[in-house]
């Protein structure tokens, strides 16, 4: 299995370009979760609320039959294209 304590490295990289992001005053942003890895194959996952898993969405885009099956296709569908408010 995977290493928690990668996951919970990327989370800290997430959270340095959330404030980034913050500090330049971007549209932009992160909801980093906390991630507390007890062992190479143990620890705790914060949960997300309203949230998606991404085989939820390639479950999605195979009944969407999208000709491009990417999170930028969904995006662009859900939300808009770049010119969107």
């Amino acid at each position: 299995g995977d290493d928690l304590r990668q996951e919970q490295f990327a989370m800290q990289l997430i959270n340095i370009f959330s404030d980034v992001f913050k500090a330049a005053k971007t549209r932009l942003w992160l909801r980093p979760y906390k991630i507390v890895s007890t062992s190479a194959d143990s620890g705790l996952i914060e949960a997300v609320p309203d949230t998606v898993s991404l085989n939820s969405l390639w479950d999605k885009f195979a009944e969407m039959k999208l000709p491009e099956q990417s999170l930028a296709a969904y995006f662009r569908i859900q939300y808009g294209g770049e010119s969107s408010p």
